[in-house]
């Protein structure tokens, strides 16, 4: 579940495509998953009951975890068999894009929008 919110998988529905399962069997452990703090789920503020809203967006809070399940886990055959290389270059093209991009956008807020996840501030 981890390794297809980091491959760009935020929403329920293309969670749960990617992992093909159904939707209602994935709410118990993304509840899970943010109850543990790996996971947060993100909500339009226009939205009159946040917990029951269907735009809401699963998003992984650890800068290192996502790292992790978008470049490291889907490539560990290439790293275990010594081809390293490839596994660089893999992330050379994406790194930018897909993950510095994400935390600088975070990062970048106004302090009173931060969130401390990101930046290790607090509100």
């Amino acid at each position: 579940m981890i390794r297809a919110i980091a491959a760009g998988n935020h929403k329920l529905a293309a969670i749960s495509s990617a992992l093909e399962v159904k939707a209602t069997s994935l709410t118990k452990y993304l509840k899970t998953l943010i109850d543990l703090d790996i996971l947060e789920r993100e909500v339009p503020v226009t939205e009159d009951n946040p917990e029951k809203s269907k735009r809401g967006l699963y998003k992984i809070k650890d800068n290192y975890i996502r790292f992790w399940f978008a470049f490291v886990y889907p490539n560990m055959s290439f790293i275990e068999s010594g081809n390293s290389r490839i596994v660089l270059d893999k992330i050379r093209k994406g790194l930018v894009t897909s993950h510095t991009a994400f935390v600088y956008k975070h990062c970048s807020w106004p302090p009173d929008y931060r969130c401390p996840h990101f930046c290790g501030e607090r509100r």
